[in-house]
């Protein structure tokens, strides 16, 4: 490799050498912790959405919930509550797709894990997760704004 390559790359006479004083590599950022969504609320909490409402099988779409949208996504049996505004673009998250256990936006296809609401592509953004649970009839949704 050439004398651009030691310098970029770490070479023992090269750059990070002489600016880490040694030829050790300095620890590479992390990616904060993904939020931890709460407990799912008992049967009598949060707000009531009849079953006419509830998504089908690997679907998305969008329920207000206490005058707030929000993306109610139904996968591999479960119930997810995500926010409904992508955080990249503002995309409405309930008119998107479910991927590998992701919810992707329908503006750029930038995913947001179902359980954690933490984006694959920056894992500095998050969608607000809020705990369901289904109920005969329906499902109950606690949401909580910042």
């Amino acid at each position: 490799m050439g004398r651009l390559g030691d310098l970029l790359f770490g070479r023992p006479n090269g750059l990070r050498k002489s600016l880490f004083g040694g030829a050790s590599t300095p620890e590479a950022p992390r990616a904060p912790e993904a939020p931890v969504p709460p407990p799912p609320p008992a049967s009598n909490e949060g707000t009531f959405v009849p079953a006419v409402e509830l998504p089908d099988e690997g679907a998305a779409r969008t329920v207000v919930v206490d005058g707030v949208p929000v993306a109610l996504v139904r996968h591999e049996g479960a119930l997810y509550a995500l926010d409904n505004v992508c955080p990249h673009a503002g995309g409405p998250m309930g008119e998107g797709q479910i991927e590998d256990g992701a919810l992707v936006c329908p503006y750029h296809s930038w995913a947001f894990e179902l359980k954690t609401g933490r984006c694959s592509f920056d894992p500095t953004l998050t969608l607000p997760v809020w705990p369901v649970v289904e109920v005969e009839g329906g499902a109950r949704i606690c949401v909580t704004l910042p």
